[in-house]
């Protein structure tokens, strides 16, 4: 079993969420989910993910909050992922090409996404 450790980007823009789809042609095609960054060598995961964020929208963030890591199984892989709240300045983003669609969506509307896995337990750490 292979370990990775991500820095997961919970982007808020006053009291919404983006979340980004992917394109049929990658892995999880139409999947929804909130961005990652993937965590190595000595970069800092708050740094990562403001990285992230910034390559991903054009946009600039600042970390407001975070919570204690969590893993994901699978049956071939184990993930740490760490959370991270990055509140944004503006909701303008340049949407990136990797992505089939990004959009901005409430609290409430993150339900109708069942794609995204972490819904329940980022409402448990207070995240959203």
């Amino acid at each position: 079993m292979k370990t990775y450790t991500i820095a997961l980007a919970v982007i808020k823009y006053r009291s919404r969420y983006l979340i980004a789809k992917h394109p049929d042609r990658r892995l999880n095609p139409g999947r929804w989910e909130f961005l990652y960054a993937m965590i190595g060598g000595e970069e800092p995961a708050e740094d990562a993910v403001l990285r992230l964020v910034l390559q991903k929208t054009g946009l600039k963030g600042k970390v407001t909050k975070s919570s204690d890591p969590y893993v994901i199984k699978t049956d071939v892989n184990r993930w740490i992922v760490i959370p991270f709240i990055v509140e944004m300045f503006s909701d303008r983003l340049k949407a990136d090409p990797s992505y089939a669609e990004m959009k901005w969506v409430s609290v409430s509307e993150l339900e109708d996404y069942e794609d995204i896995i972490d819904v329940e337990l980022l409402k448990k750490k207070g995240l959203l």
